[in-house]
């Protein structure tokens, strides 16, 4: 049951500047209903309500009506008001909640103040309801304004954090298509190699040690790929823990192709310095941007570009400096340069954002205060010390977790082989010839298809003949999601393995929500292939035994 109420002629003179106020009340008692809309009436408020008994009646009402206030009775026979916060904070949680009860103990309102409520009046004491409600209109329409504000800020910081990106990527460029060039003259050159070995009926061993080469220049190129995408992602990835020496080298690495021969770098990377907690794309942006300031200021007159990480401490001094630094251990990176300095009045405003000291078409100014607003949030501190003529050093403190690198256990070269029946998807013929011919390799019987379509078919008219499912991710028609939407609707139990060359859209626990048991990214190395398969095929025939 919902009645609505008119506001009266008198509410234009309203105190809080509130008019037409929406007000959801839940209530049984109609008498109690009218003195909560008296008293408010009687200060003046302007307000329209709607009054509610039951919780099915609440439930429509807090979406139908848009309540801007809930004034909630605290017992009533069958629902109350201890149930209706629950549903409120879950679905509308930025709606104010009051109790307004005849008697409530000093203990349980505190609860329910905890639980979320934002006040609560006792039924003797409504002269305290205006004011209260008053008071929870001002506070809410407070956290919109600053949730608006985060809101703008958080989007203001993203596309600072992508424009810098971008500007990185710029820097880059060249070194990238330089690097990717030295690859591609690898794996060609050695393949031609190989043929014209074989041609000749040379010796094998030879032969071997080409595609070796073919085989280390494509590791390189999967590795300069995956680095490449994880500094330009858009999107964050979950915070883990990293190992910053390898985000380090890493970037390093794709720095010296770029870099012209005048300008050293000078590296002294303690590997066994630990880990921070930290998303691993931001530490590559925070490294890469400080060293690409760095290259600017050498580049004119040619120098030396140094990178340092360590563990260290914190001072008093630094602590008083950065209040929000905790003790405890810390990694320490300084980045530096033998460049022409800073004077004492740029280094102040070096980290606002769009300051910069550079020119026309050399970059917009955002990196730097990018890289302060990650590191701050890490829960560590960056310092910056320059002098005209002597360079300038970076350092970053980085709060260190106790965690050990882990080592990989080394293990035979021999691929696991096994027994089964494997459906092989992929829309590029190169990739299904070579998944034929690999899994041949490895013991299984091997059906291939180009499309979706094509391989929900014929799974559709034989599908207890397969033991599992490869598919690549991106084809025409039908993709691999829904091609294993489609198998796992005639076989629950069927084996999936995912492969994709990129997506933002999946991820492996996206993957496996929907049932599928493996996420690959590509490209996928025949001992991945083998130890994959053999381990899902293993753990099927151990769950059939069982």
């Amino acid at each position: 049951m919902t009645s609505e109420k008119k506001p009266d002629a008198t509410m234009g003179n309203n105190p809080e500047g509130i008019r037409d106020l929406r007000i959801l009340i839940l209530e049984d008692v109609a008498t109690d209903v009218a003195l909560i809309e008296r008293e408010l009436r009687r200060q003046k408020i302007g307000f329209v309500s709607k009054w509610v008994k039951t919780e099915k009646d609440f439930i429509n009402q807090l979406h139908s009506f848009t309540p801007d206030l809930i004034l909630s009775d605290y017992n009533l026979p069958v629902f109350n008001g201890v149930q209706a916060l629950a549903i409120t904070l879950s679905e509308r949680p930025e709606v104010p909640f009051i109790i307004v009860s005849g008697s409530l103990g000093e203990e349980r309102a505190v609860e329910i103040l905890k639980s979320g409520a934002t006040d609560y009046v006792l039924k003797d004491r409504l002269s305290r309801l205006p004011q209260a409600v008053l008071r929870a209109r001002r506070e809410a329409t407070e956290r919109r304004e600053r949730r608006r504000a985060q809101r703008e800020t958080a989007r203001l910081e993203a596309q600072l954090s992508q424009a810098q990106k971008m500007q990185a990527i710029g820097t880059l460029a060249g070194g990238i298509a330089h690097d990717f060039n030295n690859i591609l003259s690898a794996i060609m050159g050695y393949t031609e190699v190989a043929l014209m070995s074989l041609e000749e009926g040379r010796e094998i061993d030879k032969v071997k040690a080409d595609l070796e080469e073919v085989l280390q220049a494509g590791k390189r190129a999967r590795s300069l790929i995956r680095q490449i995408l994880t500094f330009s992602r858009q999107a964050g990835q979950e915070s883990r823990p990293v190992q910053v020496s390898l985000i380090i080298n890493e970037t390093l690495k794709m720095l010296r192709a770029s870099l012209p021969t005048t300008i050293e770098i000078q590296s002294k990377v303690d590997i066994d310095s630990g880990f921070v907690w930290a998303d691993p794309s931001k530490l590559h942006q925070v490294v890469m941007n400080l060293c690409t300031n760095a290259y600017h200021a050498v580049r004119q007159t040619g120098g030396v570009l140094g990178v340092k990480l360590m563990e260290s401490g914190v001072g008093d001094d630094l602590i008083e400096t950065y209040p929000h630094l905790s003790p405890g251990p810390y990694l320490k990176l300084s980045i530096s340069d033998n460049g022409h300095g800073m004077e004492a009045g740029v280094m102040e405003r070096i980290f606002e954002p769009y300051f910069t000291t550079k020119g026309p078409g050399e970059g917009n100014g955002l990196g730097l205060a990018v890289v302060h607003g990650i590191v701050t949030n890490l829960g560590g501190a960056i310092t910056v010390n320059s002098e005209i003529g002597r360079g300038t050093t970076f350092k970053v403190y980085l709060p260190r977790i106790n965690r050990q690198a882990t080592q990989e256990i080394a293990s035979s070269n021999a691929l696991p082989k096994g027994k089964g029946h494997i459906l092989f998807v992929d829309d590029e013929g190169q990739i299904v010839r070579l998944g034929e011919r690999l899994l041949a390799h490895l013991g299984y019987q091997v059906t291939t298809r180009t499309s979706g379509m094509d391989a929900l078919e014929v799974f559709r008219s034989q599908p207890d003949t397969f033991d599992l499912v490869i598919t690549d991710l991106t084809m025409p028609q039908m993709t691999g999601i829904e091609l294993a939407r489609e198998l796992l609707r005639l076989r629950f139990d069927l084996p999936i393995i995912l492969c994709t060359g990129f997506s933002e859209a999946i991820s492996a626990d996206k993957a496996k929500i929907m049932g599928i048991r493996e996420y690959l990214l590509k490209p996928v190395t025949a001992k991945k292939y083998a130890r994959t398969i053999r381990r899902m095929l293993h753990q099927e025939e151990k769950e059939n035994k069982n």
